[in-house]
């Protein structure tokens, strides 16, 4: 599997593991929302969804180090 690839797949990964956790978010909003009429203000998926969404996307920087280090490890591109 070449970087490229990698990155891809990784990028897939985040993308399902994303659409998942909204859809989870959705449900539980609206449950939360119907179970808690004592709440100020309702829950939105955005809110539930902050916390989840850590992940920063790879800088340029970071993906080229990386792609050199896997290129030298295995002895590519010579």
């Amino acid at each position: 599997m070449q970087p490229g690839e990698f990155y891809k797949l990784i990028k897939g990964y985040e993308e399902r593991r994303d659409s998942e956790n909204t859809v989870a978010s959705y449900f539980v909003a609206n449950l939360m929302n119907l179970f808690g009429k004592s709440l100020r203000e309702n829950i939105t998926i955005e809110k539930l969804m902050k916390p989840i969404r850590f992940g920063e996307a790879v800088s340029e920087d970071t993906r080229k180090a990386d792609e050199e280090y896997l290129k030298a490890k295995f002895k590519l591109g010579r």
